[in-house]
């Protein structure tokens, strides 16, 4: 049942609370009985207070430690560094909030906050002019991966898929060239895939479908500008470094598109054996360009590249002696082979002498 009560009402019992709380106030006690705590003499009530703590206490900073902090902090930097660069004794880092509180205490100065936007005379924001293209190659110019920088992130929000697409070209052929990174491989796609990225309209649609009725903290699909991947069969699978796509299924864990086409196509994989692709082309998902090969033996090639790639000369020398080794035990094959076809002839022993007596040798 709801109450509605008159504003004479509500004033007495608000003056009421009021006499209420200075009485307390007034017996040096708190609204539960107990007593209140003493004045400090920087006229706070906090146990902890920072500028009146004495030495010892576990929160006590000394003036040396302070002078160099607020000297760190006029360089220049944020409230944040200084707390990272001067942590508590604990090791925890101190939050920019904490670092402006010690310095305020302390009559220290304060750099004002900024606002990040204009506003216009009725005090409202204005939107930022669009960036330029010499700011936007330096902000490409400073990433190490492929993301969106902060100053951008409120135009980003504004900008066509189209726009989005050329700066994501363009930090990837970026870091390509400083970096030397790779991304997915660049062959020809077979027909029974489709590739996708961040602005493929496809896999938003299906990103959409799959977050339907869910929000950020339970989404199951996710794109970002770094996405890259295949589309099969309506599912997703997302470029996941060195020559794997692969999708996270909630109950089986990762999901390889090449082993999925493969038992799809041909049954289960044998134990010991995994699945290749024959003609190199890691973007040729054809069920007959897919094949099998020992784990042993995928791990001594993938042992070849990466000393190819580290030791060029070093892998070059093993190479030649592999082959050369291998010419060799090929030869000793032979003639071991032909010795004793020839022994089995003179000895009339074997399958080659009745085979020669039928031919009418």
């Amino acid at each position: 049942m709801t109450h509605h009560y008159s504003q004479e009402t509500i004033a007495r019992r608000l003056a009421y609370g009021r006499r209420h709380r200075r009485a307390f106030v007034k017996a040096g006690l708190r609204s539960d009985g107990n007593p209140r705590a003493k004045r400090k003499p920087c006229g706070c009530l906090s146990g902890w207070c920072l500028k009146c703590c004495r030495r010892g206490n576990k929160r006590a900073i000394p003036s040396a430690e302070v002078q160099r902090m607020h000297r760190l902090y006029m360089t220049g930097i944020s409230l944040s560094d200084v707390g990272r660069r001067f942590p508590q004794r604990n090791g925890k880092p101190r939050v920019h909030g904490e670092v402006q509180n010690i310095f305020r205490r302390r009559g220290m100065y304060v750099r004002p906050y900024r606002q990040h936007h204009a506003r216009n005379v009725a005090g409202r924001f204005v939107a930022d002019p669009p960036m330029k293209a010499a700011e936007i190659n330096a902000l490409i110019a400073g990433l190490r991966r492929v993301a969106v920088p902060g100053p951008l992130h409120r135009e980003w929000r504004l900008w066509p898929l189209k726009r989005r697409a050329w700066f994501i070209k363009k930090v990837r052929v970026h870091l390509a060239k400083k970096t030397g990174k790779k991304f997915a491989p660049a062959g020809p796609h077979s027909a029974n895939v489709r590739p996708f990225d961040y602005t493929t309209t496809e896999a938003r649609e299906i990103v959409d479908r799959l977050n339907k009725g869910r929000n950020s903290r339970n989404k199951v699909a996710n794109l970002k500008p770094s996405s890259q991947g295949m589309i099969y069969e309506g599912r997703l699978y997302f470029w996941a470094g060195e020559c794997y796509w692969r999708q996270t299924h909630p109950y089986r864990g990762y999901l390889l598109l090449h082993r999925e086409i493969y038992k799809q196509h041909r049954g289960p994989i044998p134990a010991g054996m995994t699945v290749i692709h024959l003609d190199g082309n890691k973007n040729n998902f054809n069920p007959a360009n897919l094949g099998l090969r020992s784990m042993a033996d995928c791990a001594r090639q993938n042992a070849w590249h990466r000393r190819r790639d580290k030791f060029p000369g070093l892998a070059g020398r093993i190479a030649d002696k592999s082959w050369t080794t291998r010419v060799r035990k090929q030869a000793a094959r032979a003639r071991s082979t032909t010795a004793l076809l020839v022994q089995n002839f003179r000895t009339g022993r074997g399958r080659l002498l009745p085979v020669l007596r039928e031919a009418g040798q």
